[in-house]
């Protein structure tokens, strides 16, 4: 199977779909790998495999495959969600359609309760910021709808509550225990008094400007180091 070696951006990082592909048909249960990004049904968007599996085998377990990927890709370049398929679907003249392979099941899975106040804190501001009554602990920020315009909205949201993290940590620990366990506590903001913010500082700015995803992606490249 050939492979499209084309370069994507998502939340900021540059991801080249091939290597991503190449990297889970190094598996020795995987055949052939077609990795794209999809839209969720929040909008949000997400890296997706579609999978077939050597003769006689199984495609391993999402985890299984995380774990194999995590040898040798970076985390964001990791898959959310893998398919497996029989065969992929066909244009006429033999090449994949791409535009044509199904939509992975999106199940929300077990829910764990956040553990300690750290935990509970952060899991009331996603819940809050994503629209959602609550959210695990297990739970992966993008997965649940998590795009680069929300990832600042939470980091200064979290620095009001004392919850102090970077967009970059938030890349990096993607689901909720992970990301609290590199938060560090501060101050509420409520509780300082603090002198009036000029207005390149206020956390309105982002609100005010004409900013939009793309615009904030390309902040958080230059915040992340990409």
């Amino acid at each position: 199977m050939g492979r499209l070696d084309h370069q994507i951006k998502l939340r900021g990082f540059r991801i080249e779909l091939g290597e991503i592909e190449a990297a889970l048909a190094r598996h020795p249960q995987v055949a052939q790998a077609v990795a794209m990004v999809r839209q969720q049904g929040s909008g949000a968007a997400a890296l997706v495999a579609w999978l077939i599996a050597e003769k006689d085998a199984e495609i391993p377990s999402r985890d299984d495959l995380a774990q194999f990927l995590a040898a040798s890709l970076p985390k964001y370049m990791v898959p959310t969600f893998y398919v497996a398929m029989d065969e992929y679907p066909l244009t006429p003249n033999g090449k994949i359609n791409r535009s044509a392979l199904p939509a992975p099941e999106q199940s929300s899975g077990e829910y764990v309760a956040p553990e300690g106040e750290r935990e509970e804190q952060l899991a009331g501001i996603w819940a809050e910021m994503l629209g959602l009554d609550r959210v695990s602990r297990d739970g992966n920020f993008f997965s649940l709808g998590g795009d680069s315009i929300l990832v600042i909205k939470v980091v200064m949201a979290a620095k009001k509550a004392g919850l102090i993290f970077t967009p970059k940590h938030m890349f990096q620990h993607q689901t909720l225990a992970e990301l609290a366990s590199v938060a560090e506590v501060g101050e509420s903001e409520d509780t300082i008094e603090q002198a009036p913010p000029r207005d390149s500082e206020t956390p309105e700015i982002f609100a005010e400007t004409n900013l939009n995803e793309d615009d904030l992606d390309s902040i958080l490249e230059e915040l992340v180091g990409i």
